[in-house]
């Protein structure tokens, strides 16, 4: 979820990894659930470096004794390889066209502009030890209850209210390593600001140690929305000395410079000819509509579920861009109590029938962008801040969204309609799905010595193959990444509103139907 929230997110769980001379080399597959979906994915862990395989045939390694990752195509016998090192917002700013920067009067009028007007926003964990031990994998492990609330002072220019209770069980578990990132706010007892300048604080009441989450459940609910649940289940762990050739690049693969060379979405290397993105599906099982790449495993429904199959939202508008996540997103809005939403890859209704039968479905529903728009002010100001990587508060967004709802097996649609949108600002925090685990550093049991990492905690979330899907579709592979232009964060949040408008009539017509 590309939001002012989810970016405060991720500064929340940028953890330090803690080091064990005596650890073990690990081995860890877990299976993450949300609603009738989940995902698997395996990693095992030696010293300084991490391997994950999420099922795309692409696996990742993180080698953090060189402060790289690399991508791996075991198929094609490819790699790429990605430096850890972030770009700084200086070097950022240098990379602007000379002739388009923003003049240094202007750029510090904005600056003050932007730092002189904020409100406050902060995140509260409780973390509550119910004393119950089991053993899990042979570790003792704790349950734990925690508890984090999100609240904004009123002159937030992105006000967030939200809560999310996790229940889980945690056990000590060290690896040795030497890949360090920096602190989170949290732990090193400093607040943070926003993109938009409301400054963001953090803290944790309790005593209890989190650790590692062996079994967790968590739910989230925000505004007055329903509330969104996520489960992390860890299905093996095993301690075993692993083959340090399944932590290297083999002799005989072949460097490629981005995603689509990578996976073969160019034709060759010099080229910027593009191939139909769609052909990777079968190629390496990539969900084009998933946020992280990964293709779902459909749960068997539940007794008394109303099942819901819904196709990625077609773009009509005069807007090109490719999000990734943005079905996630519909699919979130529309779970919740006795309605389960999946996704289906097929994008016309007559396509869609066969993916209905087999997932049990009882409707499917159709969703085209119709309109998204926006307009920011004009003047000089106006077009240096956009320039220069602001965020404007006077832009102005529209959206209009027409969708259909059609009973399994008719040709004819239950209901069709459309929902609209306008926004000045402001985001809303629909989509808890996707903030998943990542709301807090102690959520997943970071920043009270259980020795979690930003970094193992995306692989075992099933969150880092969203790099993928950034660079095959949004340009950030290389010359040859462009497949589309990424949405501005207030884009996808007006967009995200108006689909939660469609999914409570859609959700209000389905059980009405059912009484």
């Amino acid at each position: 979820m590309k939001r002012q929230v989810l970016k405060l997110t991720w500064a929340a769980i940028a953890l330090t990894w803690a080091a064990s001379i005596a650890a073990a080399d690990v081995k860890i597959k877990t299976k993450n659930t949300t609603g009738a979906m989940s995902f698997q994915s395996t990693t095992w862990i030696k010293g300084a470096r991490l391997r994950t395989a999420q099922g795309i045939g692409l696996d990742s390694i993180d080698q953090c004794d060189l402060n790289r990752t690399v991508i791996i195509n075991e198929k094609g016998k490819l790699y790429m390889v990605q430096s850890k090192s972030g770009q700084s917002p200086e070097a950022q700013l240098q990379s602007i066209d000379p002739s388009q920067q923003m003049p240094k009067n202007i750029l510090k009028a904005s600056e003050k502009k932007h730092e002189g007007k904020h409100g406050v926003t902060t995140y509260t964990t409780t973390i509550v030890d119910t004393g119950e031990r089991k053993q899990i994998f042979g570790f003792t492990a704790r349950h734990l209850k925690l508890t984090t609330v999100a609240e904004s002072s009123s002159d937030a220019c992105n006000p967030v209210k939200m809560k999310m209770e996790s229940d889980g069980w945690y056990i000590d578990l060290d690896v040795a390593t030497t890949c360090t990132q920096a602190m989170s706010p949290d732990q090193q007892g400093q607040s943070s600001k926003s993109d938009c300048g409301d400054e963001v604080r953090y803290k944790t009441t309790g005593d209890g140690k989190p650790g590692f989450p062996v079994l967790q459940t968590v739910t989230t609910t925000a505004q007055d929305e329903k509330p969104q649940t996520m489960t992390l289940e860890v299905v093996e762990m095993s301690q075993e000395t692993l083959d340090a050739k399944l932590f290297d690049i083999p002799a005989d693969y072949k460097q490629v410079n981005s995603y689509p060379e990578l996976v073969g979405a160019t034709r060759n290397s010099s080229s910027d000819e593009q191939i139909d993105p769609s052909s990777l599906l079968d190629q390496f099982g990539i969900d084009l509509g998933s946020a992280n790449g990964m293709r779902a495993t459909i749960e068997p429904k539940k007794p008394g579920a109303i099942r819901i199959g819904v196709a990625t939202p077609e773009n009509k508008s005069d807007r090109k861009f490719f999000s990734p996540g943005l079905r996630d997103k519909l699919i979130a809005a529309l779970g919740g109590g006795n309605v389960e939403a999946i996704p289906l890859r097929a994008r016309t209704e007559a396509d869609a029938e066969p993916e209905a039968k087999k997932y049990d479905c009882d409707y499917l529903l159709f969703t085209d962008i119709e309109t998204l728009k926006k307009s920011t002010p004009g003047g000089m100001l106006g077009k240096m801040t956009k320039m220069a990587g602001a965020n404007p508060m006077n832009d102005k967004y529209e959206a209009k969204v027409d969708y259909r709802l059609y009973a399994a097996g008719n040709a004819a649609p239950v209901t069709a309609s459309s929902e609209s949108g306008k926004s000045g600002g402001g985001v809303s925090v629909m989509g808890m799905v996707q903030l998943g685990m990542m709301f807090s550093p102690m959520m997943m049991g970071g920043g009270m010595g259980g020795g979690m990492s930003s970094m193992l905690l995306s692989r075992l979330q099933g969150t880092g193959q969203s790099m993928l899907m950034q660079g095959l579709m949004g340009g950030a592979g290389g010359p040859n990444g462009g497949m589309g232009e990424p949405l501005d964060k207030k884009e996808e949040a007006l967009l995200v509103q108006t689909f939660g408008q469609e999914a409570k009539s859609v959700v209000a017509t389905v059980q009405k139907r059912q009484q």
